[in-house]
């Protein structure tokens, strides 16, 4: 995909203005005097997401999670996105908590995430589902204790994960990397945990923060559901 990025820029530069979607892509473009605006695309769609107090074991059984364990949850696309790292993160935390990661594309990425949680001894603590519909997506983060978001972009510090967008609407604790243009969304103590440079170890002190202080999770809960309408 760096091969596009000539194209990008082309695009850009015969266009007559342009809207970014976060702040970071706008100072990377630069666009000096050429007509834009900044405005945050992905908010979620408030019918997916509408005020709901069923108990959290029942979101489990309904889309087949542990309800007895703590579900660490990563949904989404699996590319520019480092899930070796929440595995390996998994043998530093207690053994009620689980990972399910859901968005896995084809028998051989799962192979190979199998494979690696074998080598780190965590494999009975792993979930793999392959992508699932849009209306499935609220029912997955609700049954989450913990949503973890690794995402890792490599051309230039601009691009977001939208699905920050839907972790927020959810009102589940979040745990990121700050990477891109993430922490323009997410900011740390706030409505989630910020990590600075993503490692297994940070993911797992920042989940243990998270079950281990309740009224800290329920209080970046709440004001991630709060921010959700902001975006």
């Amino acid at each position: 995909w760096f091969s596009l990025i000539p194209l990008w820029l082309g695009s850009y530069y015969v266009s007559h203005g342009v809207l970014f979607i976060t702040k970071r892509l706008k100072e990377w473009y630069n666009p000096r005097k050429k007509p834009f605006g900044i405005t945050h695309t992905n908010a979620p769609d408030d019918e997916m997401f509408p005020h709901d107090d069923t108990p959290k074991a029942v979101h489990k059984q309904r889309v087949g999670l542990p309800a007895d364990k703590r579900i660490l949850l990563y949904l989404g696309s699996t590319f520019w996105f480092q899930l070796d790292v929440l595995i390996t993160m998994m043998r530093l935390l207690p053994q009620n908590c689980v990972l399910a990661i859901v968005g896995i594309k084809g028998v051989k990425e799962e192979q190979e995430l199998r494979a690696f949680a074998k080598d780190a001894g965590v494999s009975d603590r792993l979930i793999l589902r392959e992508r699932v519909p849009s209306y499935e997506v609220p029912l997955f983060l609700r049954a989450a204790d913990i949503l973890l978001n690794c995402y890792t972009p490599t051309a230039f510090d601009g691009g977001i994960s939208s699905k920050l967008y839907e972790y927020l609407a959810v009102g589940v604790p979040i745990i990121s990397h700050r990477a891109g243009a993430n922490d323009e969304v997410l900011k740390d103590g706030h409505n989630a945990i910020l990590l600075a440079s993503g490692s297994p170890e940070e993911f797992a002190a920042a989940v243990k923060r998270i079950l281990e202080h309740p009224s800290f999770a329920d209080h970046i809960s709440k004001q991630a559901k709060q921010d959700s309408y902001l975006y």
